[in-house]
């Protein structure tokens, strides 16, 4: 063996290709090896769609869920286990008894239950399927007890408490809550005490809600936070079989100083309001006295009327003396009507135009001419006849 290598690296160093080495027989038990085909070429194209394939839009919505269900727990009956052997014997028992002790025994037996009211009946400590009433309800002694469930609203107030607004305000609450029992074999089940359980939910959950909100949401739309928070009082007792009608938010306390500050806030809003009404009543008011002058400029008779108008009202209003410069040129448009000879009357002493004038300002100042003779009688001095008289007195 060496011989041969040493003689076939002799022939590759002088240049002559090595000989190929001898090929290997398959031995005559292993089967012929397998032709793999030949690999398929892949491109980078994407194969052409089908032209009848439709063009997908946007994918759907995802679908709404419903509600959520809450598991109820697993309440075990007397008609589940039928094959209990002890009680089908205590069955026995109890209906001899009121065989032996008849007619005694229905006395015992019978249950009247009101329309208001539902019976459950409890057989050696499980609960029997169904409620019973209103009416009769049959019932075994020594193994049958029940219970009464008023299914009747009931109004209950909730705790008055100090909550902490969103803008950090310390007010009292005080609420309302009207319930009543939906399913009374849940609400005797599924919990110690229903009606203490749906005033404490309550109370919670008004001071979560409450927390949540500012003061002015909670002062101006309380309705809205009665509905919510009935809405999410009724969701938490649902599983307990208590139906939550209704909650009112009676009194909302805030503490004196905010009192104050609110009072006086309102206080300045209305002055406010008052001052602008105001204004627009004398912008109108100045307006129409504006109008009315432009109308009163143009005639001057109808000024002088108001002149003599507004003389005349304040005499009525008070009885008092005045004093009033009265200028003559009023007069002027009255006296010029008694005919053009008013200016040869002021030289002589017959003219009638000048007795029109002096009638005119005796009447507007006197009164008429009795009037006047009146008024110089009354203060005329008395008679020598009435002198002794009243010397005498």
């Amino acid at each position: 063996m060496k011989k041969v290598d040493q003689e076939t690296q002799s022939s590759f160093i002088d240049g002559d290709e090595p000989p190929p080495p001898p090929a290997k027989e398959p031995p005559k038990d292993t089967p012929p090896p397998k032709e793999t085909p030949p690999p398929i070429p892949q491109s980078n194209k994407q194969p052409d769609e089908a032209p009848d394939k439709p063009h997908q839009g946007p994918p759907d919505p995802e679908p709404i869920l419903g509600p959520r269900v809450r598991p109820s727990r697993y309440i075990t009956t007397t008609e589940d286990d039928k094959n209990s052997g002890f009680e089908q014997i205590a069955v026995c028992l109890s209906l001899l008894l009121v065989v032996i002790t008849f007619p005694l025994s229905i006395f015992l037996c019978l249950i009247v239950v009101r329309e208001n009211h539902r019976v459950l009946i409890f057989r050696l400590g499980r609960v029997r399927k169904g409620v019973r009433g209103p009416g009769l309800v049959w019932t075994l002694p020594c193994i049958d007890s029940y219970v009464k469930v008023d299914l009747r609203t009931f109004s209950t107030e909730v705790p008055s408490q100090d909550i902490l607004t969103r803008d950090s305000v310390t007010i009292s609450v005080d609420a309302v809550l009207y319930f009543c029992i939906k399913d009374p074999m849940d609400a005797l089940i599924q919990v110690d005490d229903a009606r203490e359980a749906t005033v404490l939910i309550a109370q919670t959950t008004l001071r979560h809600i409450v927390g949540a909100k500012p003061l002015h949401t909670l002062l101006t739309s309380r309705d809205t936070l009665s509905k919510e928070i009935q809405v999410a009082v009724d969701d938490i007792t649902e599983r307990w079989g208590v139906r939550v009608e209704r909650v009112d938010v009676m009194d909302i306390s805030l503490p004196l100083s905010m009192q104050r500050s609110l009072a006086s806030e309102a206080e300045a809003i209305r002055e406010a309001r008052a001052k602008i009404i105001s204004a627009e009543g004398e912008l109108n008011a100045s307006q129409a006295l504006k109008e009315a002058s432009d109308v009163m400029s143009q005639n001057k008779i109808t000024l002088q009327l108001r002149h003599l108008q507004i003389l005349t009202s304040i005499a009525a209003e008070r009885r008092c003396c005045i004093l009033y410069p009265f200028p003559m040129e009023i007069m002027t448009p009255f006296m010029d009507e008694g005919g053009g000879g008013g200016g040869r009357a002021r030289g002589g002493t017959g003219d009638p135009g000048g007795k029109r004038r002096e009638s005119i300002l005796t009447n507007f100042f006197f009164g008429s001419k009795s009037e006047a003779d009146s008024n110089v009688n009354s203060t005329a001095v008395p008679k020598a006849d009435d002198a002794p008289k009243e010397a005498d007195l």
